[in-house]
Order: C-alpha cells, then structure tokens, then sequence
C-alpha cells in the first residue's frame, strides 16, 4: 500500500506512540490530521511537524474521544480538509486510572465508536475507498495485570474486536482492513507515572521495555501490508514483532493444506 497522498487520522496523536505514527506516515508522504484531547500538547505538535513535513500535510483536531460528537467532527474535519480518509489509528488511552469507567470509556467505547466511524468515512459501501484501520490494545490483554484489571479487560475487549472485524465478510462489504498492534511498556508519559510505584516498577522491569520506534515499525507494517487484516500484532523486547497464532487460525490453516 503506497502512502503518497493518502490521509490519515490519528487519536491520542500529540505524543507518544501516537506522534511517532504521525511522523512516520508523513516520513512517508501521507497527510496526517492529529486528533487530542490535549489542545494545548496539540498545538504544539502541529507546529513543530509543520516546520519538518510542510503546512499543507498536516492538521489538528480537538478531540476527547468518550465524546462521540468529538470524533464524528474530527473525521469531518480531517475529509473536508484533505478530501479523504483512508487510515484511521485508535490509539488514544489512558493508563492505570481509580475511575474503571473511565478506562473503559477511553479504551474500549472510544475504539468501538472510532472504528464504526471509521467504516462509515471511509468504507466503500458509504462512498469511501477504503483503507485500514489499525487499533492500539497491548499485551496486557494476554497477561494478567493485577494492578489495573479494568486496563487488561479493556485491551483484551479491542483485541477481540478488532479480530472480530477484520474478517472476509466485513472486507467485502466495507474494503476497510482491521488490525490490532498489542506493543509491551513503552517509554511513554504513561509509563513515566506507572514507574513512580515501586512495585509496578518490578513488574514493567519483568515484562520488560520496547523501544517506540520497534513499535512503529509495526505499526507502519499494518498500514502498508494488505494482506494483513484481523491481524494481532505483538511487540516485546523478547520477541520483537510477531503475530499471535489462535486455536482457529490453526484450524484454518490445516483446513487449507489438507485441500492442496
């Protein structure tokens, strides 16, 4: 998939692992808006990529994502900007948090909602031309986080969702590919505040830190192999980037080499 003049639109897109996905699409040629709750963070972001990428590639979008009129009036905003829309990253989060519903509204209610705008902006069957959407879970929704067990439920709820949609049936009607990227503890803002507690120290140490850039390495492998969808992509310090295999998958391949 060639990224030249394609659009893109990301959440949680003025830091972090959100704005590593930014440069690196405009690395590519692609044009980016950067949706954030933070319009202050935003601001700043936009001129900056500005002054590397050019004015004209580039666009900011107040956005709180557990608002659905946010988001409706981002990708609005992103298509009659750039004309189209054809990558969408649900990648905004929030991390170990007192308030559950809050982490659900952020983590979970926003990918589903961000993923359902997504194929109506950008689906074939609404008058788009397709595209990928890639969400953010992490690979606390395979390990038991002890911690946060509304954080792990919630990445384990965008992991199978996006499983869920990212199969043959919503391909055609749609032509929109669904993936999931499920990265370790990154070095993020995030996990600045999760280090100041001793003993969730001892547990990121444990899992183990990936590096931001093995995580957009990803990312951009998504985006641009289309061949990829209900893809579960994986990024550890262990392993690097792999893709979990599921019990059905399994199923299914044994199925196909038993007819060759």
């Amino acid at each position: 998939m060639s990224l030249a003049g394609k659009v893109a639109l990301i959440t949680g897109g003025a830091q972090g692992i959100g704005r590593a996905m930014c440069e690196a699409l405009l690395r590519k040629g692609a044009r980016v808006c950067i949706a954030d709750q933070n319009e202050l963070l935003g601001r700043k972001c936009l001129e900056e990529l500005k002054q590397k990428h050019g004015a004209e590639t580039i666009m900011f979008a107040q956005c709180d994502v557990r608002k659905t009129e946010d988001l409706e009036a981002a990708f609005k905003k992103t298509k009659s900007t750039f004309g189209r829309l054809d990558i969408l990253a649900n990648n905004a989060g929030v991390g170990l948090h007192p308030d559950s519903n809050l982490v659900v509204d952020v983590n979970l209610k926003a990918v589903i909602n961000g993923t359902e705008l997504g194929l109506k902006h950008m689906g074939k069957d609404t008058g788009g031309d397709g595209g990928v959407i890639i969400n953010t879970a992490s690979m606390s929704a395979f390990l038991i986080l002890p911690h946060s067990p509304a954080y792990s439920a919630t990445k384990a709820g965008v992991m199978m969702f996006s499983r869920s949609h990212g199969v043959p049936q919503h391909f055609e009607k749609h032509g929109v590919r669904v993936n999931c990227i499920c990265p370790s503890f990154t070095p993020t803002a995030m996990l600045d505040e999760l280090l100041k507690n001793t003993e969730i120290e001892k547990f990121i140490r444990m899992v183990g830190i990936v590096d931001i850039g093995l995580v957009i390495d990803g990312f951009m492998q998504l985006v641009e192999d289309t061949s990829k969808n209900g893809a579960c992509m994986r990024v550890t310090s262990q392993k690097g980037i792999d893709y979990k295999i599921f019990a059905e998958d399994r199923a299914k391949e044994a199925i196909k080499n038993s007819k060759l």
